[in-house]
């Protein structure tokens, strides 16, 4: 009797952004990471710890770069995004902080896939094929990027 574990892959090709690579949906490999479970344990940790932060009444934190240098550093804003998006006002948590509110919506939609993942015991989404350094390295740069034209963004609006 062998104690082999054969895992099935399920593969489709993506459109012209992966440049060819292919997208496999597959169960967690023996050994590999649980990114889903990990990931939602964590924002749902955070989310928690800043709303009792908020039903205790206590201060938010204030920008220390606009305090004592008078410009808004990257995440000037991103609290009252968070906020805002709790009341619904969709347009004020955007115009408070375009990458924070981005930010949130990616991980509510990452956290509503994880969820979903493990709840119904699907398989996993894994990018295949694609070098782990060249996806950090493009990953890096686009946030970067993202992080600059936001700050650009805050410069000229708060």
């Amino acid at each position: 009797m062998s104690s082999k574990i054969e895992i099935t892959k399920y593969v489709f090709r993506p459109s012209a952004h992966f440049s060819g690579e292919k997208i496999v949906l597959r169960p967690l490999a023996p050994g590999e990471l649980d990114f889903e479970f990990h990931f939602l344990i964590i924002t749902i940790a955070t989310a928690l710890c800043s709303l009792a932060w908020l039903r205790c009444g206590l201060p938010w934190p204030k920008c220390w770069l606009r305090k004592y240098v008078g410009c808004p550093c990257p995440a000037c804003g991103a609290t009252r995004c968070a906020l805002a998006l709790l009341r619904g006002d969709l347009q004020t948590s955007f115009f408070n902080n375009p990458f924070f509110f981005a930010s949130y919506l990616v991980t509510l939609v990452i956290d509503l896939y994880s969820g979903s993942v493990l709840a119904l015991r699907l398989p996993r989404i894994r990018l295949n094929k694609i070098p782990a350094q060249e996806f950090k390295r493009a990953l890096a740069i686009l946030v970067a990027v993202a992080v600059l034209a936001n700050w650009f963004y805050l410069f000229f609006h708060q």
